[in-house]
């Protein structure tokens, strides 16, 4: 495999894990899917999760790439952990081609959820906030 679709397949990963790992991961029991109330959401927190599986399945054993993903699962924000599993994430894909074709194919299937796995609010100075998720009947202020 090429080294630009090998960043991009790495990097494509973390980038779906990080939002995976802060939000979902521990919370993904059979009633947090269950009441998921986007369905294509919980296929794509599902697949993320596998997708989690799937690079700790191919890190077992190599003793630097496991401590790099353990960081990282717990410090998912932390720029050096994903800098450290990128890097890892590019030999074993480099290095493996069915390895690369699975994680590939997972991303694929999270994509076509057309879920998105994070949602990010930037705003400045705020007084005052109110989000909203799924709302069943009126809301008055």
């Amino acid at each position: 495999m090429d080294p630009v679709s090998v960043g991009f397949l790495a990097s494509t990963a973390i980038n779906t894990l990080g939002p995976y790992l802060r939000d979902f991961a521990g919370k993904a029991s059979n009633t947090f899917m269950e009441k998921a109330s986007d369905a294509a959401a919980g296929t794509a927190v599902k697949a993320a999760g596998q997708l989690l599986e799937l690079v700790k399945k191919k890190f077992h054993g190599k003793e630097e790439a496991e401590k790099s993903l353990e960081t990282f699962t717990k410090t998912p924000s932390d720029s050096d952990a994903v800098a450290s599993v990128q890097d890892h994430l590019k030999t074993q894909l480099a290095d493996d081609p069915g390895f690369a074709s699975e994680l590939s194919g997972l991303l694929t299937q999270i994509v076509n959820t057309h879920a998105d796995l994070a949602f990010v609010n930037n705003i400045g100075n705020v007084e005052k906030l109110v989000q909203f998720g799924t709302v069943h009947g009126d809301v008055s202020f």
